[in-house]
């Protein structure tokens, strides 16, 4: 009695199992291909992404740093006379509406008809260009970094992110050259301000994924540009690099800090990630988008979920049909069995079925 019930439920089960088996083979096969496609295309689209925002950076930065070396060829000829230090400000800036700010401050004492500090400063207030005296008040000017690095260096230069207190009161670098005259002696160095808010809006506006981050960090390992305000003067990945046992994000830094590029894998609070990177050679900078694992292989795991659907769904619709067919060819045998169970409760007089079936 036992098998006459199960027979149709067991064969049906067996196909259904040795079906599913199939199925799932085949579909764990297509979706770990399709992911492998997926992460293929994605580094691929990580590395044109910062490939372009790089190119993009440093055709800007150049041409800044262009347009200040070709202004400092001049400005020995204008030294005797200071006030048209002011002119040579307002033309750097009325030429690139990216630049903030431009200053030519003079080594104090160097010229006899100006202050003993003298750094006649222009800078955007909206749309509009105002002039400002950084040396105003005996304020000595020659302690910050974009003049002594000039100073210091030579040459041409960019300074780390600052916020200026003395001239646009904004977070922003500064390229910076000295200026010597036709003896070789220094006496200034002429800037150009860019906020780095225009360096953020480049960055977040070319993001391939909205769960991604796009960071750039110094030379020496701070934040320059960060979605999170609060870390632009911490260390870079300070907080993530606690979480990660195997250092891994410490890796990551010391390689951008040397300037290569490249990507890696590692995890942060749990999560899989991925960071790709890549060196802003006109800055010595080094530029970075972290990205969930989730969301560079969300489309293949939704398709996952819509597959295990309805691999359960066609299973369940498989069972039924199997479960059917099987009943109605089996029919026979039923009847045949439940003849012989009469027979075998002593009713020999009961006339077997008609089996018409084969």
């Amino acid at each position: 009695m036992r098998i006459k019930k199960s027979i149709s439920t067991r064969l049906s089960l067996f196909i259904i199992i040795f079906t599913g088996f199939l199925f799932v083979s085949s579909s764990f096969a297509m979706f770990f291909f399709s992911k492998e496609l997926i992460r293929k295309e994605a580094f691929t689209k990580a590395d044109i992404l910062l490939d372009n925002i790089n190119n993009e950076i440093n055709s800007f930065f150049l041409m800044v740093s262009l347009t200040v070396d070709n202004t400092s060829w001049n400005i020995s000829k204008e030294i005797n006379s200071p006030d048209s230090l002011y002119i040579t400000t307002r033309r750097i800036l009325s030429n690139s509406l990216t630049i903030k700010g431009s200053t030519i401050a003079l080594e104090p004492g160097y010229s006899k008809n100006a202050p003993h500090y003298f750094a006649p400063y222009s800078y955007y207030e909206g749309d509009k260009i105002k002039t400002k005296q950084l040396g105003g008040g005996k304020k000595d000017y020659t302690k910050e970094q974009w003049y002594y690095k000039a100073k210091e260096t030579g040459r041409g230069i960019w300074c780390d992110q600052y916020f200026d207190n003395l001239g646009a009161e904004i977070l922003m670098t500064t390229y910076t050259r000295p200026l010597y005259n036709y003896e070789g002696i220094f006496f200034g160095v002429i800037t150009a301000d860019i906020s780095l808010d225009w360096l953020e809006k480049v960055i977040n506006s070319s993001k391939p994924y909205k769960e991604a981050s796009m960071m750039v960090i110094s030379p020496k390992g701070k934040y320059i540009v960060n979605e999170d305000p609060k870390k632009i003067k911490q260390p870079a990945f300070a907080n993530a690099i606690n979480v990660v046992p195997d250092t891994t994000l410490a890796r990551i830094k010391a390689q951008m800090i040397k300037g290569k590029e490249g990507w890696a894998p590692f995890k942060a609070n749990g999560k899989d990630m991925f960071i790709f990177y890549r060196p802003i050679e006109a800055l010595n900078w080094s530029l970075a988008m972290i990205c969930p694992a989730n969301a560079i292989f969300k489309e293949v795991n939704q398709l996952a979920i819509w597959m295990s659907v309805v691999l359960f769904l066609s299973l369940i619709i498989l069972f039924v049909f199997c479960y059917k067919i099987i009943r109605r060819i089996t029919l026979p045998l039923r009847i045949l069995t439940k003849s012989a169970e009469i027979i075998a409760e002593g009713n020999f007089y009961s006339q077997l079925p008609k089996i018409s079936t084969g």
